[in-house]
C-alpha cells in the first residue's frame, strides 16, 4: 500500500493506492482526479532526504523517490504548473544582431560599441 499527499495551487489531497503505483499510472491518476488543471507539463516534486525539492519525470525518477522516502507515510507531492514563457523583446542593437541587419540610424548614438557586440548578444541569449 502506498499513501499520498498531494499539494496543488491552494488544493492539499490524501489518499491511498493498494500498490505502490508505476509513475504513468500516477499521472493517469491525476489526469482522472485533476481534469480541470492536469496540463502534460505539470511538474511532480518532492522533498528528498537532504531538503533538495527534486522533480520526477520518468519511471526512474519515480523508483527513485519510493527508495528516498521509504518509510515516509503518506509521501508528500507538490504539483506545479509549467510557468509560461513570455517572450523577452532584445533592445534595438540586439534585434539588428539577431537580424544581421543594420542598427537604425536614430537608435546608433544610444547603441554603440560594446552594446551591441557579441557579448550583449550573449548577454540576452541567457535571459530566455
Amino acid at each position: 500500500m502506498a499513501s499520498f499527499k498531494v499539494y496543488f495551487s491552494e488544493n492539499i489531497r490524501r489518499f491511498n493506492t493498494p500498490t505502490k503505483p508505476l509513475y504513468e499510472e500516477f499521472i493517469s491518476f491525476l489526469k482522472k482526479n485533476y481534469p480541470a488543471q492536469y496540463d502534460p507539463e505539470l511538474r511532480i516534486q518532492y522533498y528528498d532526504s537532504e531538503g533538495d525539492r527534486i522533480e520526477v519525470t520518468s519511471e526512474l525518477e519515480w523508483t527513485e523517490m519510493f527508495s528516498q522516502l521509504h518509510g515516509q507515510n503518506p509521501i508528500k507531492l507538490y504539483l506545479e504548473k509549467p510557468k509560461t514563457n513570455t517572450p523577452i523583446n532584445p533592445p534595438i542593437c540586439l534585434q539588428s544582431l539577431l537580424q544581421n541587419t543594420p542598427i537604425p540610424p536614430v537608435m546608433s548614438n544610444f547603441h554603440t560599441g560594446s552594446s551591441c557586440s557579441v557579448d550583449a548578444y550573449n548577454s540576452f541569449l541567457q535571459m530566455e
